[in-house]
């Protein structure tokens, strides 16, 4: 009996990653720079090994490609993301939608102005999401069954019920096939707790494809290929035999042969079958001999064998349903996060400014048609639109817009235009979150921790690079981290009065927490204090590595900032592990020379403050409990010193002033 896909997804469980935008979009730079190298001679089919050989520069890549089909398969799944975003079509070559990304991560060209007072790059993923359906107009054969944009029924789910639960998010909703199925599920808000075992078996049992499944198994032999038929796999039939064992077991009533079977079979289903026939939350399945006689008991009561080929049937369907759907939750997730308008947790929310957006159209939204043709769809997917083009119904005015953000924040003054409303929303709840995330994970001594395992970090993956990623889950490399507590430290020393968006050239996520980001260009953060901005530089980077890398791009970043604002005040700090001596040198002598324009010699700085700290300078300045006023005053002092050797001064004038 053939599968048939039960559930929508976005991804594939092939490409399951962490830092999904940041992966995305060093994929579409490197797709664009192949096509770029010869567009006449441009051939995915044939490119596929270069392409993949070519990502082997990227960090987070891997490639296990050993024959022309594995390099097929492996950059087909790679770039199969892409796809579905539709970035690219199916040669691989940008669409316009892609092209309009990559112009946007070229040019670092982000702005908020959008209704939804997000990053451009993040309102771009959004329209996308706007328009991704699940139906049979969509290239995968697999959602013949299907006509349901899944972003708008989450959106209309939210709005109708203020969030969504984690069980919902994972189990309920990614098993609803169209909007009336959506409209006709019964929410009690006093009690949304679900049986997840029933809620997959009626599933099931409404699937005319098991339901002859179920028949042909009862009928037949219990040989290997009736469990191979029985298990109904997409893309193998492996296994079959270790389910033959499993039955027989059940078959025969014995606990320690059913106990070992299921040993037998995957690991991500062997606890849907503990708990269920042995009451997993009191049967130890490392040590079943510690509480053996509670499981033999509890299996009787169960009296599973009374009917055994149909209970058998759905328990094995019912264990692969929800292992597949809580490996489809983490794909959803990451996905959806993309937009930067879903906060996750116990409760699913949309951010406050998406939930006006969408209950302001909430009662529009199942009316939002889906495509008429593949052809249609695949041109509303690569095409770049505003919200009103992809369709009408999606777009509000400013004035209904205005009405809703006013009922949501009833103290709001609604003056001028509704983006400026919007964005004085987003910065006062931003702060409100930033300054939670301070007080919850962000103390001194959590900082000094942090700031510790950076320090001692020698490579990826070693001890100390682990508990970085551990300590928030990081959607972020350990430099991006860096580089964010550094910002929270100077945000912490001006008082917190400064806009997160303003000061962290990065990319966010929906609370505030950090993604690693795939440009470049700039400082890393920039503070604008009024009378003057300072630059930061942060770098994981040590010894000679150090002044390969560093050197020229913190000088050139504070060159071109002071050439553009003709500020004298204006300086840059650079932050490191440890500091290289040469480094202090070159750094401490651009306070004698000049910087050019390289496009007119005419224009130039007198000189270049550029002040060197260590990470223990960055721990004493903490324990100090120095402002920023205190420590720019401190910095003043030593800059202004005559020493001339960057070593020396360093040694003998900055850190001792520290003191």
């Amino acid at each position: 009996m053939s599968f048939k896909t039960y559930s929508w997804a976005y991804g594939t469980t092939s490409f399951r990653v962490s830092e999904l935008k940041f992966r995305i979009e060093r994929q579409l730079i490197r797709l664009k720079n192949l096509y770029d190298d010869d567009p006449a001679k441009y051939n995915w089919k044939k490119l596929q090994a270069k392409y993949l050989e070519a990502l082997l520069d990227e960090d987070w890549f891997n490639s296990n490609a050993k024959n022309k089909d594995d390099v097929t398969k492996y950059a087909r799944q790679v770039t199969s993301s892409l796809s579905d975003l539709g970035l690219v079509n199916t040669d691989r070559k940008l669409t316009d939608v892609g092209n309009s990304l990559f112009n946007l991560l070229s040019d670092r060209d982000f702005d908020f102005n959008n209704p939804f007072g997000i990053r451009s790059d993040s309102f771009l993923y959004l329209k996308q999401f706007l328009k991704i359906e699940f139906s049979p107009n969509v290239i995968s054969r697999y959602y013949s069954e299907f006509s349901i944009n899944p972003f708008i029924a989450i959106t209309y789910f939210i709005s109708k019920y203020n969030y969504i639960t984690k069980d919902e998010f994972q189990y309920l909703l990614p098993l609803v096939k169209n909007y009336q199925e959506l409209q006709n599920l019964t929410i009690e808000p006093s009690n949304r707790d679900i049986n997840i075992y029933e809620l997959i078996l009626k599933k099931i049992k409404n699937m005319s494809n098991y339901q002859k499944s179920l028949d042909i198994f009862q009928k037949s032999d219990k040989e290997n290929l009736a469990f191979e038929k029985m298990l109904m796999n997409r893309k193998t039939s492996i296994g079959s035999k270790d389910y033959k064992k499993f039955y027989d077991a059940l078959k025969n009533d014995d606990i320690n042969n059913i106990i070992q079977t299921i040993k037998a079979l995957p690991n991500k289903i062997q606890t849907k079958f503990y708990q269920f026939l042995f009451n997993k939350k009191n049967f130890n399945k490392k040590n079943p001999n510690t509480n053996i006689q509670d499981a033999e008991q509890y299996f009787v009561k169960l009296d599973f064998n009374s009917n055994l080929d149909e209970n058998f049937f759905y328990l094995v369907h019912f264990a692969k349903w929800k292992s597949n759907l809580e490996e489809y939750f983490d794909n959803n997730k990451r996905f959806l996060g993309l937009t930067d308008i879903f906060i996750f947790g116990d409760q699913i929310k949309l951010t406050p400014i998406a939930e006006v957006y969408f209950k302001a159209i909430n009662d529009n939204l199942l009316n939002v048609a889906l495509s008429n043709s593949k052809e249609e769809y695949q041109e509303l997917l690569t095409a770049t639109k505003p919200i009103n083009k992809i369709n009408p119904l999606l777009d509000i005015t400013d004035a209904i817009l205005a009405k809703y953000l006013k009922i949501k924040y009833p103290s709001l003054s609604i003056t001028g235009r509704i983006n400026e409303n919007i964005a004085s929303v987003i910065r006062q709840e931003n702060k409100n979150k930033l300054d939670r995330l301070i007080d919850n994970y962000f103390s001194n001594s959590q900082l000094k921790i942090l700031l510790g395992h950076i320090k001692d970090r020698k490579n990826k993956d070693d001890q100390h690079d682990k508990k970085i990623r551990q300590y928030l889950h990081w959607e972020c490399d350990a430099s991006t981290v860096f580089e964010y507590i550094i910002g929270i430290i100077f945000y912490i020393m001006n008082g917190k009065t400064d806009n997160i968006h303003d000061f962290l050239n990065m990319s966010m996520d929906a609370e505030l927490l950090p993604r690693r980001f795939a440009g470049g260009g700039q400082a890393d953060l920039e503070f604008n204090y009024g009378t003057h901005s300072t630059l930061i530089e942060v770098t994981l980077s040590k010894k000679e590595n150090q002044r390969k890398m560093e050197l020229e791009p913190v000088s050139r970043h504070l060159g071109k900032y002071k050439l553009k604002t003709s500020n004298i005040n204006d300086y840059a700090i650079f932050i490191a592990p440890y500091l290289d001596p040469n480094v202090l040198v070159n750094f401490r002598s651009y306070k004698d020379l000049r910087y050019y324009d390289t496009h007119d010699v005419n224009q130039y700085v007198d000189s270049l403050k550029i002040i060197p700290f260590s990470i223990d300078d960055i721990c004493l300045i903490i324990d100090k409990g120095y402002d920023r006023t205190a420590l720019e005053h401190k910095i003043e002092d030593s800059y202004i010193n005559c020493e001339k050797d960057g070593l020396i001064w360093y040694e003998t004038t900055l850190k001792r002033c520290l003191n």
